[in-house]
């Protein structure tokens, strides 16, 4: 598996920027719970794991087009086919463009100098994406490559409101080959050697008054650039007749960690130092793990994994973890699950400064960390029904967070929160013979700090969803339904957002005509416009949010 988190700022794509087009997904896997016992940091609270669709499975030809609200168009062309040989190919090539909302209203900007609040053509977004995966017999080549720029209309970091110069750009890019085989004994190997590559390009747009420029707005450029190439080798036996035993090591090498920060203004730099920053870095981590599942009996499954991570910036990590899986009857489990895990501090956190006008940077930072426990309680009914009663509790220490240094007025990145978080959770799944499905669940958590049990900002108590699947036409035409609700959240204002829910629609029709598949839905059914809390670099305490789109799609298959 190859991690996405990037390697300057350790986050994950998860919008357009995430390289891979979903009409490649074949599945996703969520690994509930404390991940860093295989997979090192970030696996905080689980893990994502996205698997692509083979060219087996694509079968052909595909090419598609999608149009939605605000201007926003979307394609993609792919091909997949696996010949007789063994030799399996797939390729794809996708391209979206959104004009975005034409105009964005933010009360907190609301007066003449910033155009009454709104921001006008400032929500603009673009991305491409291409993806390739060869396979013959244990070899298995892939590659990926994502761009996304996104025009921001929130004007973050202070910058100019209603300025569309203010817009970042970020670039993901990686090769992998793996190498997997079963040998005599039931030993299974894998082997993983990958390149990536992470770009990000900010462009800001910020007013000079404090430069000696009043009235003069330049566009600061604030870059990162990460090489980093890893190799990851695992080898799984079983040992007597229920036992098995994985065993990995994992060496990577972060070959550049660029950060930069400056203008290209020649008045601002005649006033101003540029470049406030120019970082550059290398880095190391080696590891290796430990997972042992052992069979007791029919009933009764122990499962224990450990891992060590040794970095060159601060030193070593032990991550455990460990579940007990009881199976009383034949359709009911009971799972005790607990474990540790940790976040390594990113570059950007250690090092990142601008020119000490507002930020400094803290090399000292530790990683943070969080143990869980986790009950759950599984009962199948029939072969319909999934039922789910879960319990957990978090615990998390030397969490990182932005503080104001008193001697100087700036801003840096401290290991300084405590938190506690407890909940619980239900979750029901049906599901009929001729293809009726619905999934039902509902969360309750408190998370609060833990020295002064202060309600932790963006943190809902009450989380429900539900999912239902009508077939209209046989295997052919569906008709889909989404609805979930979220309580008020603190923000950092101390305010609170108010409840918020929403409902989609969808209707999908498979070879209407030929390889012809057409969908359409509508998101947001009911317009709900009510809005997430703010960050830190915001001055809305609250951001609304998007209203209702409509959306068509059309794919035709040879």
């Amino acid at each position: 598996m190859v991690t996405i988190n990037d390697p300057i700022y350790h986050q994950a794509p998860v919008g357009r920027d995430f390289p891979v087009h979903v009409d490649l997904i074949e599945r996703v896997e969520v690994i509930r719970g404390p991940g860093s016992s295989l997979y090192g940091t970030n696996a905080f609270f689980g893990v994502v794991n996205v698997i692509t669709r083979s060219g087996e499975r694509v079968g052909g030809l595909e090419v598609s087009a999608s149009a939605a609200s605000l201007s926003s168009y979307g394609g993609r062309i792919g091909f997949g086919k696996r010949w007789q040989t063994g030799l399996d190919l797939s390729v794809s090539a996708a391209a979206y463009d959104s004009a975005g909302e034409r105009s964005v209203y933010a009360k907190a900007y609301d007066s003449p100098a910033t155009n009454g609040g709104m921001a006008v053509d400032a929500d603009h977004e673009r991305a491409l994406s291409a993806h390739a995966r060869l396979s013959y017999g244990d070899l298995t080549l892939s590659g990926v490559f994502g761009t996304r720029d996104k025009t921001i209309p929130t004007a973050p970091f202070e910058t100019v409101y209603n300025d569309p110069r203010s817009r970042t750009t970020d670039t993901t890019a990686y090769v992998d080959a793996k190498y997997q085989r079963r040998f005599a004994g039931d030993l299974s190997v894998t082997a993983r050697l990958y390149w990536d590559r992470y770009a990000y390009d900010g462009y800001y747009a910020l007013d000079q008054t404090d430069t000696g420029l009043p009235g003069r707005v330049a566009v600061n450029r604030d870059t990162g650039l990460g090489h980093r190439w890893g190799l990851d080798v695992q080898a799984m036996r079983p040992f007597l007749e229920h036992n098995r035993v994985t065993l990995g090591a994992e060496v990577r090498q972060d070959l550049r960690i660029d950060q930069r920060n400056f203008y290209e203004d020649p008045a601002v730099l005649a006033v101003a130092p540029s470049p406030a920053l120019d970082d550059r870095r290398r880095a190391w981590v080696a590891a290796a793990y430990l997972q042992d599942e052992l069979r007791v009996a029919d009933w009764l499954i122990l499962n224990a994994g450990v891992r060590y991570d040794l970095y060159d910036s601060f030193g070593g990590e032990m991550s455990p973890r460990g579940a007990v899986i009881v199976r009383p009857a034949a359709k009911t489990f009971f799972k005790a699950l607990f474990g540790h895990s940790f976040r390594a501090p990113s570059p950007y956190e250690l090092y990142y400064q601008d020119g000490l006008v507002s930020q400094k940077p803290n090399p000292d930072l530790k990683p943070e960390h969080i143990q869980i426990a986790e009950l759950v309680w599984e009962q199948y009914v029939g072969d319909h029904l999934r039922s789910s009663l879960a319990a957990f509790s978090y615990w998390a220490d030397q969490l990182i967070d932005q503080q104001i240094d008193p001697k100087d007025g700036l801003a840096q990145y401290r290991n300084v929160r405590r938190v506690k978080s407890d909940g619980a959770e239900i979750e029901l799944e049906a599901r009929s013979g001729g293809g009726l499905r619905g999934k039902l669940s509902y969360t309750y958590t408190r998370t609060h700090d833990r020295d002064d049990d202060a309600q932790i900002s963006n943190s809902p108590h009450h989380l429900a969803k539900l999912n239902v699947i009508v077939p209209l036409l046989g295997d052919r035409v569906f008709a889909g339904a989404e609805g979930w609700f979220m309580s008020s959240r603190q923000t950092l204002q101390q305010a609170s957002t108010s409840p918020a829910a929403q409902v989609n629609l969808t209707l999908h029709a498979a070879r209407l005509v030929g390889g012809l598949d057409i969908s359409a839905g509508v998101y947001n059914l009911f317009d709900d416009r009510k809005g997430d809390p703010g960050g830190a670099e915001h001055r809305q305490d609250i951001i609304a949010g998007v209203g209702r789109i409509l959306r068509a799609k059309a794919t035709y298959r040879w």
